[in-house]
């Protein structure tokens, strides 16, 4: 699972903590206030490319044993692997955070859902950078 959050969301947590006084010194978790599978984002994004291209899935012990040699190839060549354990453990763990702090503080309450998130800055890249 993982927390995602939108550049509009953002923008939005910003301006309410910007104003709001009670905010001063304080440190705030923002999200969409939805934790998201990584099947889910990469469904998403493909839906917004308008692609049904899926990647392969990697069963987690045998991603493990690919992490493992990884590693080994980093020892033996002092060289960053594109694979290894740590980079393994980051993909298959959780990292999620609770937004509760700046919706009880700031009135703080996600505007954009993930999919509108990832439209908008698709159409964005289309505009600025020439994406077909």
């Amino acid at each position: 699972m993982r927390s995602m959050i939108s550049s509009k969301n953002t923008a939005e947590a910003a301006i309410k903590a910007a104003f709001e006084p009670k905010s001063t010194n304080e440190i705030f978790c923002v999200t969409d206030s939805q934790d998201y599978t990584l099947k889910e984002l990469v469904d998403t994004i493909c839906v917004a490319l308008k692609n049904d291209w899926q990647p392969f899935h990697v069963p987690l012990s045998i991603g493990r044993a690919i992490g493992r040699i990884g590693d080994s190839i980093e020892k033996l060549l002092h060289l960053p692997s594109p694979i290894n354990s740590d980079k393994v453990r980051k993909l298959s763990s959780s990292l999620t955070f609770s937004c509760e702090k700046a919706k009880q503080i700031l009135g703080y309450e996600p505007k954009e859902t993930l999919i509108e998130g990832i439209l908008r800055e698709v159409e964005w890249l289309k505009a600025t950078h020439g994406w077909k």
